[in-house]
């Protein structure tokens, strides 16, 4: 079984002659940061995740840059559809710009950089989702591969050369550096990260347990996921979904008891 890991904080690129300090201005709060929504992948097809910032005061730019520890894997497009920048960074509004980083004036393949530049309303305050970024593979990936990805942090003086910045002047004085937290992909043929929650509302409740019993006594459907050899009702993995899974549903919504089991072993 392979696993692909996506974790921050691991591999920054290292400073220059000068670290984050040649920043004047300072991080106004730990509310400024960003992250991923978990995500599972098979290996094989194209995946997409989708990226949060919060931010507690408005800002005049903010750039993520993006690296990542193999070629292997690479990011084939971002769309603003849905985030909470798209009507301040898109169209006349503003620039956005998603595209390959470089690394030394030559384009890298582990590197990219999304930037968001409002001209008529600044970002605002808040949190939500800021973009979707789409993933394809672009070559192999080793087994049990642990692949770091983190925010480039590299300066240079008073001028940023691939660094994750926010901005709330336009001068280098006014950038600070974001937190930036960790998150994981992982990758396998076998993907059941949906087992128990039968209604699909990611929490596994009452709405579930009746939805279970009308599966084992109703014989109303089962959802089976993508890449799952069992359905969701089947939590207790005996290979279908009855009376015994409702009573496991149970002691899980209610009782504090044991997750559904998952045949993948993540």
């Amino acid at each position: 079984m392979r696993r692909l890991f996506l974790t921050a904080g691991l591999a920054l690129v290292l400073a220059a002659a000068v670290g984050p300090t040649a920043f004047a201005g300072t991080d106004p709060g730990v509310a400024d940061t960003v992250w991923f929504s978990p995500v599972a992948w098979n290996g094989d097809t194209a995946f997409s995740m989708t990226m949060y910032t919060a931010t507690d005061q408005e800002l005049k730019h903010a750039t993520i840059i993006l690296t990542w520890s193999s070629s292997g894997i690479g990011i084939d497009s971002v769309s603003l559809v849905g985030s909470r920048w798209a009507a301040q960074a898109g169209g006349i509004n503003g620039f956005f710009v998603a595209d390959t980083g470089r690394v030394g004036g030559v384009k890298s393949p582990t590197h990219y950089n999304i930037a968001f530049i409002p001209l008529t309303t600044q970002l605002a305050t808040g949190s939500g989702p800021v973009c979707r970024i789409f993933w394809k593979r672009n070559g192999p990936i080793v087994t049990d591969p642990i692949i770091v990805v983190d925010s480039s942090t590299t300066t240079n003086g008073i001028n940023v050369v691939n660094s994750t910045l926010f901005g709330n002047s336009p001068y280098p004085a006014g950038n600070f550096i974001p937190v930036f937290k960790p998150d994981t992909i992982r990758v396998s043929s076998c993907i059941c990260d949906r087992q128990g929650d039968i209604n699909g509302d990611l929490a596994i409740d009452v709405f579930d347990v009746i939805a279970l019993i009308g599966v084992a006594f109703s014989g109303n459907p089962d959802v089976q996921d993508p890449f799952c050899p069992i359905t969701r009702g089947d939590v207790n993995g005996d290979g279908g979904a009855d009376v015994f899974d409702v009573i496991y549903l149970i002691a899980t919504a209610f009782s504090g008891g044991e997750p559904p089991i998952s045949p993948c072993g993540l």
